[in-house]
């Protein structure tokens, strides 16, 4: 097991090796240690200091870092000299920090290469780590530039999700896994249901199942869902369809 785990997706939980819960004692040290560990790489001080109080005069926005990161080491213990990096200039994660994240397994999805059979673990893998929205329920309030940040995280976050559905349905229906992929589109569009594709995929799923009076609601739903969220009509290829 590593040294930590991170499931940043959904409500934010720390495990330590042992697998127990690690909880951060202030909003602040905990948003420096997720930012930390979605972005890889060494951060000046003065940035972070920046970015977490905008708006406190530079040397109070320091004094601050300074206490999130002592509260940050004290909830890492002992690991936590494994885990960080930190000078009098810089700070982040240790290059070789040995933190699982359930972000990684989503972002895989971008690299996907040729390989069929490690396509599909890596879509696999990315549809089980996704539990809900990146740091569901968190908000940073007064640090407004951490708030841009987390709001275009969720949304990168969510269309890798939506993809490795819609991919990972599209394998299941071509080996005629045809419920399967019924559920991960229909899982799809609770979380985008605006999507017409999905629901033109969803249609053909069922029809093909046997299932003709439920690919006809479903044509039902999107036209319904379609006209009140966005007063259009379906596509030609949809009615088609």
């Amino acid at each position: 097991m590593p040294l930590l785990t991170a499931r940043l997706l959904g409500s934010p939980l720390l495990l330590d090796a042992s697998g127990a819960p690690l909880c951060i004692p202030s909003t602040k040290a905990a948003a420096l240690f997720y930012y930390m560990i979605v972005n890889r790489h060494v951060h000046s001080r003065d940035r972070l200091a920046g970015m977490l109080w905008p708006e406190v005069p530079e040397r109070n926005a320091q004094a601050s870092l300074r206490t999130a990161l002592y509260d940050l080491r004290r909830c890492l213990g002992e690991c936590g000299a494994a885990l960080l990096l930190v000078d009098r200039t810089r700070m982040g994660l240790a290059s070789d920090a040995d933190v699982e994240s359930d972000v990684s397994a989503i972002e895989a999805v971008a690299r996907i290469g040729e390989d069929g059979a490690q396509t599909e673990a890596v879509l696999r893998a990315a549809v089980a780590s996704y539990r809900g929205p990146f740091l569901e329920g968190v908000h940073f309030g007064d640090a407004f530039d951490l708030d841009d940040w987390l709001s275009l995280e969720r949304e990168r976050l969510a269309n890798l999700h939506a993809t490795a559905l819609c991919r990972l349905a599209e394998v299941e229906a071509g080996r005629g896994e045809l419920l399967s992929a019924i559920d991960l589109v229909r899982r799809l569009l609770l979380f985008d249901p605006l999507r017409e594709d999905m629901h033109r995929a969803l249609m053909r799923y069922l029809a093909i199942s046997g299932q003709r009076s439920a690919a006809l609601a479903q044509y039902s739903v999107c036209v319904d869902l379609l006209q009140r969220e966005l007063g259009v009509a379906p596509l030609a290829s949809t009615t088609e369809l």
